[in-house]
């Protein structure tokens, strides 16, 4: 296809179509040079998950009845815009580039382009500096030691155990808000529900144990640079934490 007819795309809803900054086996360093890795070990470290959106849909279609299986997962409004630069579930590209059924393209230049479901997509960077969380994504980072061990401090002296999978250098149960995301509406699984508590930048949350995942890996970061971030919704925070 041609720019020009990509250009002339309207995605149906729940739909989006992203040109891809970078192919499965590049590393872009930071000066802009790049080179070819092998991705064969722990490829979703090295999935193509960033680039920027060239269409998207007018609306997002939802449903509870478990036969609609087009609908999204869960209630919420668009929050994203042409022109958005985009982090992505690494599972969407890969079965894209696998499998033939036309959610990969590629234009007459050699750019790639890829339709993505909405709700696959959990943060965007705006205009090069304003950050956008979507689909209920909180952007948290991890809690350095210092804060770990104040907090066994402060549980010690009520006496409580700090547990084994809070020591080390990272928590894997706590963080720290960086960008909060606005609740989801409602979700397709009726067990689950968002919380409507406000979370702030700088609050320090209790989240599920294998929830603490990596919005991109350190490879291929890129929405602030070689920083850490993880992408966990609402549902997944179970408390804030007084300081």
């Amino acid at each position: 296809m041609t720019r020009q007819d990509l250009s002339g795309i309207h995605p149906t809803p729940n739909n989006v179509l992203v040109k891809l900054d970078r192919l499965q086996d590049e590393f872009k360093m930071q000066d802009g040079k790049k080179f070819y890795i092998d991705t064969s070990y722990e490829p979703e470290k090295h999935a193509p998950i960033t680039g920027h959106i060239i269409a998207i849909c007018d609306s997002l279609y939802f449903s509870t009845r478990p036969a609609v299986s087009h609908s999204m997962p869960w209630k919420t409004d668009i929050e994203l815009k042409v022109g958005d630069y985009i982090v992505s579930y690494y599972l969407t590209s890969t079965n894209a580039s696998t499998i033939k059924d036309g959610r990969m393209l590629r234009d007459d230049h050699g750019d790639y382009y890829i339709f993505l479901k909405y709700h696959n997509i959990f943060a965007a960077k705006r205009d090069n500096w304003k950050i956008i969380t979507c689909n209920g994504f909180n952007l948290l980072t991890p809690v350095d030691d210092v804060e770990v061990d104040t907090l066994s401090q402060r549980l010690e002296k009520i006496g409580l155990h700090t547990p084994r999978m809070m020591r080390g250098k990272h928590s894997n149960r706590m963080a720290r808000v960086l960008y909060p995301a606005r609740p989801l509406q409602q979700y397709r699984d009726p067990r689950f529900s968002d919380h409507q508590d406000e979370l702030l930048c700088g609050d320090l949350v209790l989240i599920r144990g294998n929830a603490a995942i990596p919005l991109e890996y350190e490879y291929h970061a890129s929405l602030l640079g070689r920083q850490k971030l993880y992408r966990v919704q609402r549902y997944y925070i179970y408390a804030k934490v007084d300081e």
